[in-house]
């Protein structure tokens, strides 16, 4: 082996070693970059949930959100925080799952759970109510 081939060897080492550490740099970009939206729709939803908990301390802020001369029963508020709760925790296992955070058998686990919820009267009610209002 030559001097020159045996130089030529170690620069292409050397450049495959470059090429490879900035590969993995941006693979790992990619994947805090998914990790953050899934950080930022999981705080939205507390966000939503800590206004819905407002409601339920307070049921005189539920007339503000539906409008003046409109009485909820408290009971039913709790009931609809209850649901919607539910609801509210499957769409950041969605989302999560939906960006590579959270892996399929445990999805398909969470997913089986809030299909058997779905059914409960008060989950169907809230669902079918949103399915209404927000038409895809």
């Amino acid at each position: 082996m030559s001097d020159s081939t045996f130089h030529l060897f170690v620069q292409t080492v050397s450049l495959l070693g470059v090429a490879g550490g900035l590969i993995y740099t941006g693979m790992q970009l990619r994947n805090w970059r998914n990790a953050q939206y899934v950080t930022n729709f999981t705080k939205l939803v507390e966000l939503q949930m800590q206004l819905r908990k407002m409601v339920v301390d307070d049921p005189t802020l539920a007339s503000v959100a539906l409008g003046p001369g409109i009485e909820i029963p408290s009971d039913d508020i709790r009931g609809d925080f209850y649901n919607l709760m539910q609801v509210s925790l499957f769409e950041i296992a969605w989302f999560s799952h939906r960006h590579g955070q959270l892996t399929e058998d445990y999805f398909k686990n969470l997913d089986r759970l809030y299909e058997d919820s779905r059914r409960a009267p008060g989950i169907s009610r809230n669902v079918e109510d949103r399915s209404h209002q927000n038409p895809a």
